[in-house]
């Protein structure tokens, strides 16, 4: 049955799909000032899993969220994004949001300019995964205005 459905309704690209869930979308957007602080909850992290390192980033995303992150998706990392212990992608390094996710995480961070996969901070852990610092700070005083995603939802709704 499950190959007849596959051959008369094969997936496309267009089902918006990934590992057989939906991606989301952002719901929330939040506006933070200069002087204020934002803390972990006000921030949705998305992990991927670019090594061969089995349920690395759900793990990964599981102890994020313990620490206070919204959680978004977990998910293998597309073909041509690598990592050797984390990568952020992003188009601006230096964003709050970044830098809070960012110390996390143990090891040297390496940053990729490119677009978000999905809405949220975008980890990439790889084979060379060093682990979360359970002693990094979950807030910081923001020296700029920000916006950020603070929750997502299934695209479909």
């Amino acid at each position: 049955f499950y190959g007849w459905q596959t051959i008369i309704s094969p997936a496309t690209d267009d089902d918006n799909t990934a590992s057989g869930r939906h991606r989301p979308k952002c719901q929330d957007v939040q506006q933070f000032h200069r002087g204020q602080v934002i803390r972990a909850k006000d921030i949705v992290v998305n992990v991927y899993n670019a090594g061969s390192i089995a349920n690395l980033a759900e793990d990964t995303l599981d102890i994020l969220e313990n620490r206070g992150f919204q959680p978004g998706v977990y998910d293998n990392a597309p073909a041509n994004v690598h990592a050797g212990n984390v990568t952020i992608l992003t188009d601006a390094k230096l964003t709050p949001e970044a830098k809070l996710v960012a110390k996390q995480f143990k090891g040297q961070i390496q940053y990729a300019k490119r677009p978000a996969i999905d809405p949220g901070i975008n980890v990439v852990v790889g084979d060379d995964f060093v682990g979360i610092d359970k002693n990094a700070k979950k807030a910081l005083r923001l020296n700029r205005d920000v916006s950020t995603c603070t929750s997502v939802g299934n695209a479909s709704q």
